[in-house]
């Protein structure tokens, strides 16, 4: 530090509004109340620049130009229409003073019991849950299994890291060690893509009594990989158990590093409500930071150990990956379920700095789900 310098600072560029963005807004200004010198900063940018048409909105590529960015236009605080992104919700509680968003005790409601009792039909090969029967009628629409992808925006530098070389799109679990002993089904195994080390090893204990379904997770992320976007599991379920309630950050999506525009508390909403559509390009949308309870109206409710992230989506992780416009997602006859024993932040690493270890999910982690239908 230059004691003699007493020239004003001011940041370009600080944080990138670039898709589901803006998770480090607070802690700059912790920074910058905190020296004199500091100035304040620039948000890039203001409003998306998408092109309207009659399907939706288009960017760079869509005229089959030959030099473009492709979305990297679409960065801004609002949408192209000037629609509120929780961007702008996250800038305009920061800059009304408020940097933080405590957690307060919220009581869980009496958890319902809709079933009598279930069956669980687990995959021996990838440990997937294949079937939960509850009192005799399917529960999933598609396979429980672990989901440890997503696609932001601001996670673009990571990608080259993610898809080439550690080639997540394509990793599955591989199972070392199976054991079915008294309605409990133990998995050892780790996730790798062919030709790959594996990137973790996990261990996935089910458990049925009655009509609750116990899931212990645990993984341990291997020391070459430089950063994980998640870890947990997805699952579909019926459209019609479309309504959901939840403890945790909202109402809008919250993330570690993306919920001062949130308070703590008990919400309800519906698959629909919750993924924000308004993304000119689908991706990762609706999770809830810090949960502690998840209902899915009348079919289950999950508490766990530790609190956890999680989302109820008309639309899949694998979705939200590879659409390239919000026009072009399908419809589907499920809801998407995301349970998360970690999230890593949003950021603004698009065009900025990586994020703090601390955002970053643990190397090693571990939690117990308990599903009550």
């Amino acid at each position: 530090r230059n004691l003699r310098e007493t020239r004003p600072f001011i940041l370009c560029e600080y944080t990138h509004a670039m898709g589901n963005s803006c998770g480090d807004i607070a802690e700059y200004w912790k920074l910058i109340n905190k020296h004199k010198q500091l100035m304040g900063g620039f948000v890039w940018e203001w409003a998306d620049h998408g092109i309207k048409t009659e399907k939706g909105f288009l960017y760079g590529g869509d005229f089959k130009e030959p030099e473009h960015d492709g979305n990297f236009c679409i960065d801004g605080l609002v949408t192209p229409d000037r629609k509120l992104k929780s961007n702008a919700l996250e800038m305009k509680a920061v800059y009304g003073g408020k940097l933080e968003s405590c957690k307060k005790e919220v009581e869980i409601p009496e958890i319902k019991e809709n079933t009598k009792e279930i069956s669980v039909k687990v995959n021996e090969h990838t440990g997937e849950i294949l079937s939960i029967l509850a009192d005799g009628q399917e529960v999933l629409k598609t396979p429980l299994r672990l989901n440890f992808t997503r696609y932001i925006d601001n996670d673009r530098n990571l990608v080259k890291h993610w898809n080439s070389e550690l080639r997540l799109p394509v990793t599955k679990p591989h199972i070392t060690s199976y054991q079915n002993k008294d309605n409990t089904h133990i998995f050892k195994g780790c996730l790798a893509a062919n030709s790959r080390m594996p990137v973790a090893e996990f261990e996935l204990i089910y458990t049925i009594s009655g009509n609750k379904l116990k899931i212990n997770i645990s993984y341990s992320v291997a020391k070459f990989v430089k950063s994980m976007p998640r870890f947990g599991i997805e699952f579909g379920v019926s459209k019609k158990y479309n309504n959901f309630s939840y403890i945790g950050f909202g109402p809008t999506e919250s993330y570690i590093d993306k919920n001062v525009a949130c308070e703590y508390g008990y919400y309800e909403s519906t698959a629909e409500e919750n993924y924000d559509i308004k993304y000119v390009r689908p991706q990762e949308s609706g999770s809830h930071y810090a949960c502690k309870y998840l209902n899915i109206k009348d079919l289950f409710s999950v508490t766990a150990e530790k609190e956890f992230s999680c989302s109820v989506n008309p639309y899949t992780t694998k979705q939200l990956c590879e659409t390239a416009h919000n026009f072009e997602l399908s419809e589907n006859d499920f809801v998407n379920v995301c349970i998360d024993l970690a999230m890593r932040g949003v950021g603004s690493h698009s065009c900025g700095p990586v994020l703090p270890k601390e955002q970053e999910i643990p190397e090693k982690y571990q939690n117990s789900f308990e599903i009550t239908f």
